[in-house]
């Protein structure tokens, strides 16, 4: 059981054993109609707590079912993963003996790739190498500088045509 839920239904059973104990002490006092009315309320009061605690234990194996069924579909993507790492790995080796057999036939055509990689969610199109034209002539607001990377930095430009970081740097890499 939940630690949370198992401390509202020790105070739930707490608040009804203290009800019970001042509805004995009090009981004293009122006349027997009295009595059986306390004597029901008692009743409606176990009643409510046998059903929240059912409904505790029906919504925790409900929760307990959906983790299980979690881990079956990490295991599952775990698996996907593998395949596909398998199938790249097949169609890059695949290539290499295609290129291979091309060579060695003296054909100089170079085979074009049967599958196209998009490019990673980090990649950007900011990312390709860029040519010298358009280095030197940029058709956009962006810094005219070149990254460590050898790309274009993708930083909006001031004035200068440098971004924050390359406005004092050289144009020489």
């Amino acid at each position: 059981m939940d630690p949370s839920r198992q401390a509202d239904w020790m105070k739930l059973l707490i608040a009804t054993a203290v009800a019970l104990v001042a509805g004995v002490a009090i009981g004293a006092w009122f006349t027997l109609d009295d009595r059986r009315e306390l004597s029901s309320t008692i009743e409606k009061t176990r009643t409510q707590l046998d059903i929240a605690t059912g409904e505790s234990r029906i919504k925790s194996e409900a929760i307990d079912e959906i983790n299980i069924r979690l881990d079956g579909l990490s295991d599952r993507l775990a698996e996907l993963d593998w395949a596909i790492t398998c199938i790249q790995d097949g169609v890059r080796q695949t290539d290499e003996a295609l290129t291979a057999a091309l060579s060695f036939n003296g054909l100089d055509a170079q085979p074009q790739p049967i599958i196209q990689q998009p490019p990673l969610p980090t990649e950007t199109a900011s990312a390709q190498p860029q040519t010298a034209a358009a280095k030197t002539e940029p058709s956009d607001d962006r810094c005219t500088a070149t990254t460590l990377r050898g790309t274009r930095c993708s930083r909006r430009s001031k004035a200068n045509g440098r971004c924050w970081q390359h406005q004092f740097e050289n144009d020489e890499p």
